[in-house]
């Protein structure tokens, strides 16, 4: 989280989900995220013991 707060931190980005996708494994989520200025972006995120452990973030223009 703190690697979220600081790529963000100063930014007034907000972020809805168009959609969620999960596996057969609970701990890893898969997200399409879009960005108040209409950009989108493909983010999968790893959890252990209910908090995000990793989240890889590709970004799809």
């Amino acid at each position: 989280m703190n690697r979220i707060k600081s790529a963000y931190g100063e930014r007034d980005d907000s972020f809805s989900c168009e959609a969620l996708y999960s596996g057969k494994s609970v701990n890893r989520i898969v997200a399409i995220l879009i960005n108040n200025r209409g950009q989108r972006s493909t983010d999968i995120f790893e959890f252990e013991n209910g908090l995000i452990k990793k989240e890889w973030e590709y970004l799809l223009g």
